[in-house]
């Protein structure tokens, strides 16, 4: 596959990114409270952009200047981590149609032999008496025709993409995707003395912002590989 952008190496909390793009994402997942850390190891023929703190370990992130799910991308993905969590970002999170549901990218199914990538939609679980609970409201994802069980927090609400998923959510989250690109693009020296990157804004009271991990949140520390691979909601 042929890109036709040229990746800007950007800095966010003292972590020079290969592009602007997984500068962006790295924002998005701090703005969604989910713990990160960036190149965390070389896997068999890949080296993931991110790992994500998942219920069932970690979750390996590829992010992809791309609107469409990329076979080849990921079928490295799978030949890499085979039975492991997987996520392929692209140039944001987008509005699925007809359902009118926020994606983040494509997630697999990791019991499956090929991996089956599929939209992952995004949404807050409350959990059962049989699964995890999710006191917090944290944000997740899932697979949108295999397991319905959150992949962040390891919550399951039956065959819905979030249980508590509020009205509103979906415009929230590109709102929250715009925060995180204005969060890292280039200012000028002379705006820096004012610069705020890396730093959450006060959500906005008529938004699901409930749902959204507390300033203080763990991710705010940048997590280290020990404390990925434990997995587990944060």
């Amino acid at each position: 596959m042929n890109y036709t952008r040229t990746p800007i190496p950007t800095e966010y909390r003292g972590i020079r990114f290969r592009s602007r793009l997984e500068a962006t994402w790295a924002a998005f997942f701090d703005r969604l409270g989910w713990r990160w850390e960036y190149e965390p190891d070389n896997l068999p023929g890949w080296l993931p952009d991110f790992a994500l703190a998942g219920a069932r370990g970690p979750v390996f992130v590829e992010v992809k200047p791309t609107f469409e799910l990329l076979a080849k991308v990921t079928g490295r993905m799978h030949r890499a981590c085979p039975g492991g969590d997987l996520l392929l970002c692209g140039l944001g999170p987008w509005i699925s149609r007809p359902g009118d549901y926020a994606c983040i990218g494509w997630a697999n199914e990791p019991e499956s032999e090929d991996s089956w990538f599929c939209p992952a939609p995004l949404g807050a679980w409350s959990g059962s008496e049989s699964t995890a609970k999710n006191p917090r409201g944290t944000i997740g994802f899932c697979h949108e025709d295999g397991s319905f069980q959150d992949r962040i927090t390891g919550c399951y609400d039956g065959g819905t993409y979030g249980g508590a998923t509020p009205d509103g959510f979906e415009e929230w989250i590109l709102l929250e995707w715009g925060r995180a690109k204005s969060g890292v693009r280039y200012r000028h020296p002379a705006e820096r003395s004012h610069c705020t990157w890396g730093t959450r804004q006060a959500p906005d009271s008529r938004s699901p912002a409930s749902l959204a991990a507390p300033s203080d949140r763990a991710a705010r520390r940048g997590p280290s590989c020990d404390r990925l691979a434990i997995g587990g909601a944060p």
